[in-house]
């Protein structure tokens, strides 16, 4: 089953290497988010092999903090000159993961800490409010035939998943808000939480002032 796909897949990805090889004129030095989106990845990858400089950027905030050097290794480090994360506490955590130095293409790279996700100051800055038990659900991504390092519970236990912890959290009391995660196969219709109560659609940093508990189910 898995042959057919991982044979296309490669074949796609040596037909895209190949493009980008021919292409005369490219950056030497190339900014981009993390090294997990195709694009970015194929185009940084042509980068290095003409010897410019690749410097990526943490998406999501929590690298470093799992002991797993592996996904690091594997999705930044292995097509990064640079990788920078949100603080420098966080890039020291990423540095103490034994073997994610030690990528797959064997070559150095620079762990560098910023100064701060600006998302997580405004959270500190909200103003205090009585407390109105209103709680948000936020769920991850729900992939289809895409997966993700580290892995995804595979859609169907995810769903059910979901669909019991909502149904739950709302017999428990009634100020819950359901918020799916804005990307994955659902994006722009409608998702199977909706089977449950109509779900909110406002960017999580306008949820972060008008709750006070948040429930998520993956880091």
């Amino acid at each position: 089953l898995a042959e057919p796909k991982v044979t296309a897949l490669f074949a796609q990805g040596a037909h895209d290497l190949a493009m980008l090889a021919s292409i005369k004129r490219l950056p030497s030095e190339l900014w981009t988010g993390s090294g997990g989106y195709y694009q970015a990845r194929a185009i940084g990858l042509e980068v290095l092999r003409r010897g410019g400089q690749v410097v990526r950027f943490d998406h999501g905030g929590s690298t470093g903090m799992i002991d797993m050097p592996e996904p690091l290794a594997m999705r930044e480090l292995s097509v990064s000159s640079r990788f920078v994360v949100t603080t420098e506490g966080a890039a020291e955590l990423c540095r103490e993961l034994d073997g994610a130095r030690h990528n797959a293409a064997g070559r150095a790279v620079e762990l560098v800490g910023g100064a701060g996700d600006p998302h997580f100051g405004q959270a500190l800055r909200l103003p205090a409010r009585p407390g109105n038990g209103r709680t948000v659900y936020a769920t991850g991504a729900i992939y289809g035939f895409r997966q993700v390092i580290p892995p995804v519970l595979r859609d169907p236990v995810y769903i059910d998943w979901q669909l019991r912890l909502a149904t739950e959290l709302c017999r428990i009391g009634p100020a819950i808000v359901l918020r799916p995660h804005p990307e994955g196969i659902f994006r722009g219709r409608p998702h199977p939480l909706e089977s449950i109560k109509p779900t909110a659609s406002a960017p999580f940093e306008t949820l972060m002032a008008e709750a006070d508990i948040f429930v998520f189910d993956y880091p």
